[in-house]
This record gives structure tokens, C-alpha cells and sequence, in this order.
């Protein structure tokens, strides 16, 4: 996503090197935040924000997209203010859970950040799973946390990636993960080492390099898209 701008796309060949795809995916408005899934018949779906509902668009080419009717999820449905950064993991055969989290709106300080989730078997209509993963309302780690990124572990257990910012004086500001055996309890925080990082996702390459992206931001920049190897979870 680029201010004042819309959704827009890069390609790369080695997932270092990108070069910009003309022209935009989606318009400004009401498109932030955006994640994409190609489903099994090849068709891109496109995920994003509109503060208080996430919506999806379908494309044949990954180019060009169009609204699909009505919200995927709305805020009041996750028990939340806002809602924000869906991110997928398959649970099973056929068998979706969508994380999310509240919405850092322009103003507030840090914290007060929860992660919630939801279940779907057709990526459309989601069931969203009582309580919270992370965040207050959480069973077990009860920080704020916001904008995850599951990644299936080998034993079948998910590792979520979030951003966390607590509040000056606090900790350790930036990207960290937690475990769950279920997807559901998540315990085994752990602090990534990507200082103020946010937004994670990551990319397993075909050669089995994992790659970590993350937010940043610089005064002398602005937005950055960043990258980190991951060696293990």
C-alpha cells in the first residue's frame, strides 16, 4: 500500500530485487493494508482494510481486480474497534483461519493492540473463534500485539508473527512471534530482533531461504518495506 497512491505491485525473480508494476491494483480509498491468496483455479484474492470491515477483491490475472460483495468480517463480528492486516494459515484440508488485529489509528499511542481470529472453508464466509489470541482478553500473553502473519511449523504447530509496542520504558519495541500447538493458545513469546519492525510476512523460497518482510519507517524515507533471513521460527 503507498499514500495517496492506492494497492500497488512489484515483481522479483529472487525476492530481494523487486521492480514496480504499473499503474495500481486497488484506489486509495479504502484499500489499506492488503493481503494476497491465488486460490486453487489459479484466481487472485486480495484482502484489505476498510477500518471497520475486511473486504476482498477476485482477479483472473493477479492485475486486475473487483469487489466481491458484502465484508468478509466486520469489527463489530470480531468483537473489536477496528479491524486490521488479515493474514491466513490452512488449518487443515480445506479448513481456513484468518488472523487480524485491532486497527493503530492516526493519534493513539501505543498497546491496547489484540489479535483475534476466524475460520472459513470457502476464504469468503468466516466464523469468528471466541476470546482472543493475543493481546487483553488473551489466556496467556496479554500484551498489546497487532498486524500478525502465521506460518505452519513442521509439527504442525503455527508461529505467529506480530508487531508489539507497548509504550516507551516498557520492553523491547518491534517484531516478535508466540506458538500455539492449536492456533488458538499461544504461548513461547519470543523477541525477533527487528527493532520497531511490524507488518510481517513471510515467504519461504523454493530453495527452503525463509524470508521475513516488515514494515519500517525512516524521517529522511518514509515507509519502508524491509527483509530479514529466517533461520528457524
Amino acid at each position: 500500500f503507498a499514500q495517496g497512491v492506492g494497492v500497488v505491485s512489484a515483481i522479483s525473480s529472487d525476492g530481494i530485487n523487486f521492480t514496480e508494476e504499473d499503474g495500481f491494483r486497488l484506489p486509495e480509498a479504502g484499500s489499506g493494508q492488503p493481503r494476497i491468496l491465488q486460490l486453487s483455479d489459479g484466481r487472485w484474492r486480495l484482502y484489505t482494510t476498510q477500518t471497520d470491515s475486511i473486504v476482498s477483491f477476485i482477479s483472473d490475472d493477479g492485475i486486475s481486480f473487483v469487489q466481491e460483495p458484502g465484508p468478509r468480517i466486520t469489527a463489530a463480528e470480531a468483537g473489536l474497534s477496528s479491524l486490521s492486516s488479515p493474514a491466513f494459515i490452512e488449518i487443515e484440508s480445506g479448513k481456513y483461519r484468518m488472523y487480524y488485529s485491532t486497527l493503530a489509528m492516526p493519534g493513539q499511542g501505543p498497546g491496547g493492540k489484540q489479535i483475534g481470529s476466524a475460520t472459513s472453508t470457502d476464504l469468503l464466509t468466516w466464523t469468528v473463534e471466541p476470546g482472543f489470541r493475543l493481546g487483553e482478553g488473551a489466556d496467556v500473553l496479554t500484551d498489546s500485539a497487532e498486524h500478525p502473519f502465521p506460518v505452519k511449523g513442521p509439527d504442525g504447530s503455527t508461529y505467529l508473527f506480530y508487531g508489539k509496542f507497548t509504550g516507551p520504558g516498557t520492553g523491547e519495541e518491534g517484531l516478535y512471534r508466540a506458538v500455539s500447538q492449536d492456533g488458538v493458545l499461544f504461548t513461547e513469546e519470543a523477541y525477533t530482533g527487528l527493532r520497531m519492525a511490524n507488518d510481517p510476512d513471510i515467504l519461504t523460497k523454493p530453495d527452503g531461504e525463509q524470508l521475513i518482510y516488515y514494515g519500517s519507517f525512516s524521517p529522511e524515507v518514509g515507509g519502508m518495506i524491509l527483509a530479514a533471513t529466517c533461520t528457524e521460527w
